[in-house]
C-alpha cells in the first residue's frame, strides 16, 4: 500500500493561501483538500484577514481531544502531541507580549527575545 501524507503548496507570494492536499506516492497527482489562508500584514485585532497560527494549533488541539475523548482512539501519543501544541500557544502568546511591551506588535520589524 502506497504511503500517503498530507503537503501544503507554499506560494513564495505573501498573503496567498496554502493548498492542502493529499499526496499518494507512485501517483503523479494529488488529491486537493482545501485552502489555507492566513493573518496578513496587520494585526487581528485591527482587521481580520485570515486565520492565525494559534487558531490552526487550537484545531489541532480540539481534533487530538477528540479522539482522546473515545477510549478506541485514545492513546499516549495523542496526549504528548496536545502537550506540545499547549506549549507551542504559550510560545506564540510570549512572543506577542514581548512584541506588544517592545512597541513593535502589528508592525514586520524584528523584536528581542
Amino acid at each position: 500500500m502506497p504511503t500517503r501524507f498530507e503537503w501544503a503548496n507554499v506560494s513564495s507570494i505573501t498573503g496567498l493561501p496554502y493548498e492542502v492536499g493529499i499526496y499518494e506516492d507512485g501517483l503523479e497527482e494529488t488529491l486537493p483538500c482545501g485552502s489555507i489562508r492566513f493573518q496578513h500584514d496587520v494585526a487581528p485585532e485591527e482587521e481580520i484577514n485570515g486565520t492565525t497560527l494559534e487558531a490552526i494549533i487550537t484545531l489541532c488541539q480540539a481534533r487530538l481531544q477528540m479522539f482522546q475523548d473515545n477510549p478506541v482512539t485514545k492513546c499516549a501519543e495523542n496526549a504528548d502531541a496536545i502537550i506540545s501544541l499547549q506549549r507551542a500557544l504559550i510560545a506564540l502568546d510570549q512572543r506577542r507580549q514581548r512584541r506588544i511591551e517592545q512597541g513593535v506588535y502589528g508592525q514586520f520589524v524584528p523584536h528581542t527575545s
